[in-house]
């Protein structure tokens, strides 16, 4: 049998066969990335606002606008990223 080896990717903690067959992990916003159910209990953010005038943190299960692999926290954040619009 072939090794099993998934780890977390904020803490690093290794996913054993019995989490991840009993499916107590959280799977993260790109294909092969797990979280950990204490990393996603604890409300770290998975991720920031792509928006450099933004840069808001994103957390598991917010409601993001995705363009290709950015991810934003608003509609307002992807709009401005589309147009080069200037927060001010």
């Amino acid at each position: 049998m072939a090794d099993f080896q998934i780890n977390c990717v904020m803490c690093d903690k290794q996913i054993t066969r019995k989490e991840f067959e009993n499916n107590d992990y959280v799977t993260g916003e790109s294909l092969g990335e797990y979280w950990c159910r204490s990393c996603a209990e604890d409300e770290k953010p998975i991720s920031i606002c792509t928006n450099s005038n933004c840069e808001n943190p994103i957390y598991k299960g917010d409601h993001v606008w995705q363009k290709g692999s950015d991810l934003y926290c608003q509609l307002k954040c992807l709009v401005d990223s589309l147009y080069g619009t200037k927060e001010g």
